[in-house]
């Protein structure tokens, strides 16, 4: 399985490809054999079965939500990856940097000791098509 990265740049690198065959091509001086169009499609259907692979595979998300000790209501956010929500909870509510010390998980107990309601979790979405 490649990631999305991975097929990115192997669509950025076939894309390039195909652009100097058509340039090549366009202007006649070197033709291109029939055969470098034939890699360069089959190498674009594979990409297209790959990717669309790809877009069928569930997206986790990581949501955030927090209740400060003085605010009526809750902020919520989401992020890719539990790091970035313990991350995005350090510089919203810890401008100070009392616990950069600590493993990042740490930042919710801190934060709890002050009055803080956090609930960080995990969710699966998946696209239909």
């Amino acid at each position: 399985m490649y990631t999305t990265e991975q097929l990115l740049t192997r669509y950025k690198t076939w894309d390039e490809e195909r652009a100097k065959l058509h340039e090549r091509d366009g202007n006649g001086e070197n033709p291109v054999a029939a055969g470098d169009w034939h890699d360069s499609d089959d190498e674009g259907a594979e990409l297209a079965v790959l990717l669309a692979d790809n877009l069928r595979q569930p997206l986790q998300v990581w949501t955030c939500a927090v209740k400060t000790p003085d605010s009526p209501g809750v902020v919520a956010f989401v992020r890719l990856t539990e790091d970035e929500c313990f991350e995005a909870l350090r510089e919203l509510y810890d401008p100070e940097g009392e616990a950069d010390d600590e493993p990042p998980v740490a930042i919710v107990g801190h934060l709890e000791e002050d009055g803080y309601v956090i609930n960080v979790d995990v969710h699966e979405v998946t696209r239909s098509a």
